[in-house]
């Protein structure tokens, strides 16, 4: 019984010697060995990778993408992986704005969560530049849940809300300088499909509509009460709520 109860620490300490030394595995000696295998993936979106720092389950890493830098930080759920499960915290910081959110899940079912984003979006600007497209004012996303059951999208909810301000776009050979007023975006749950409905502040209806089928097809609607806020030409006796553009694109 002795020998048997000897082996029985022998295993336990082993199990608690592996668990620490996982643990406190710093994140860039794994990336050393990550690294040749993401790295091509990483020039073809210019996503650059710098100094990485702290564990594997509490780190932080500089990322640079086409003249903006951001630090990504992470901390992994110890409990969760015990259970089998994923469990991560996320939070960047970056000159274009901050996101928190998270990712928990087992085989089954998944959440993805953005709890908070503010982004500025002038500082987005730089990256517009070959579209002839400049934004304004800041950007908020809030408490946004999407669930993923089976590989299939099982729930979504969340806002959004947009500060206004003035925009510059192409039309034609021209481009148009609007000053356009404040826009409130609201996800909805719309099965079995996600619905982004997005109005102004002073309009009863959704005057753009964004639907993410289960296909991977995202369908954007635009009615005429935007090109009334922006002061395009649009034929006076079409209603403000008649959708005047539509477009289909293929996501994943």
């Amino acid at each position: 019984m002795r020998v048997i109860s000897f082996i029985k620490y022998v295993i336990l300490f082993a199990l608690l010697y592996v668990s620490f030394l996982v643990y406190s595995l710093p994140a860039g000696f794994l990336w050393q060995y990550l690294k040749p295998f993401v790295e091509q993936d990483l020039r073809r979106i210019n996503l650059q990778v710098g100094d990485v720092g702290g564990t594997v389950w509490d780190g932080q890493v500089l990322l640079k993408y086409r003249g903006s830098a951001g630090v990504l930080m992470w901390n992994l759920s110890s409990a969760k992986v015990m259970q089998g499960q994923l469990g991560i915290d996320v939070r960047v910081t970056s000159d274009v704005g901050v996101i928190n959110g998270s990712v928990y899940g087992g085989l089954d079912e998944q959440s993805i969560t953005l709890d908070s984003a503010h982004v500025y979006l002038k500082n987005v600007n730089p990256h517009l530049t070959s579209q002839k497209v400049s934004l304004d004012g800041e950007l908020d996303i809030k408490n946004v849940l999407l669930v993923l059951r089976d590989k299939k999208i099982a729930d979504s909810i969340g806002s959004l809300y947009w500060t206004g301000g003035n925009i510059s776009y192409p039309a034609g050979r021209e481009v148009h300088v609007r000053d356009l007023p404040a826009f409130r975006g609201n996800i909805k749950w719309h099965e079995p499909n996600v619905l982004l409905g997005i109005r102004d502040e002073n309009a009863s209806f959704d005057v753009i509509t964004l639907l993410l089928e289960q296909s991977g097809w995202l369908k954007l609607n635009t009615t005429k009460r935007v090109l009334d806020l922006a002061q395009e030409p649009w034929p006076s006796s079409s209603r403000e709520d008649q959708v005047v553009f539509s477009m289909r694109q293929k996501l994943f």
